[in-house]
């Protein structure tokens, strides 16, 4: 499925009307196309595109269209289990949201949750934490043991096994193999890969959110 992402004159507005109102975007134009990679930098406003994407705060005004999915203030999504499917979605504060003591609880989780076949479960997971590096004994393995690098890798790849259509990682760290994991996943398999933060790397598209709007950078 061709999930790309266009954010059509969005505007993001805290308190809306009220006397202690905020203003967060201003009429927001972006698009993101499968099969590229992009980064959006800027002040710290730059993260909330990501719960916009994924659908943890409305829009005040305009539309974002994801795929088949369109996302506005007051529109209810009865569907959207389905539309956080396609997305993987790794958060600055990721290692907060570990819900579970062994490692393996998070991969049958995730899967679970998605509605997978179980008796693939073992296949699915050896697979990605090959793809990503995470190497351990995950039938057994205790995320109490595990030092932070390996802690991130496995976010990653809990992420990635369900094989969404868009990733967007909020924070990054410096390891070649889950760089060209990633490069391998937007221009080889036509994901769409946004980087969200202060960072310098090679991508398709840069973006920066800076006095309410979000502009790209020329190249």
């Amino acid at each position: 499925m061709i999930m790309n992402i266009k954010f059509e004159e969005v505007s993001l507005i805290k308190n809306y009307r009220m006397i202690n109102e905020e203003a967060y975007f201003i009429k927001m134009n972006a698009s993101f196309e499968s099969g590229k990679m992009y980064l959006i930098k800027g002040d710290n406003d730059k993260y909330l595109i990501s719960k916009l994407i994924m659908n943890f705060i409305e829009p005040t005004f305009g539309t974002i269209y994801i795929g088949d999915y369109r996302l506005q203030r007051g529109k209810y999504l009865k569907n959207i289990k389905s539309l956080r499917r396609h997305i993987g979605y790794l958060p600055y504060d990721y290692d907060e949201k570990f819900n579970y003591k062994l490692v393996n609880n998070i991969f049958k989780e995730i899967l679970y949750n998605y509605d997978y076949q179980t008796d693939k479960d073992n296949e699915l997971v050896e697979d990605i934490i090959a793809k990503t590096g995470c190497y351990l004994d995950y039938k057994n393995e205790k995320l109490e043991n595990l030092d932070s690098i390996t802690r991130y890798k496995l976010y990653l790849a809990s992420l990635l096994i369900i094989n969404p259509e868009i990733i967007i990682v909020e924070k990054i760290i410096n390891d070649e193999k889950i760089k060209s994991y990633l490069d391998h996943l937007a221009h080889e398999e036509g994901k769409i890969v946004i980087f969200i933060g202060n960072y310098n790397m090679q991508v398709d598209k840069t973006y920066i959110v800076k006095d309410k709007k979000l502009e790209e950078v020329k190249q």
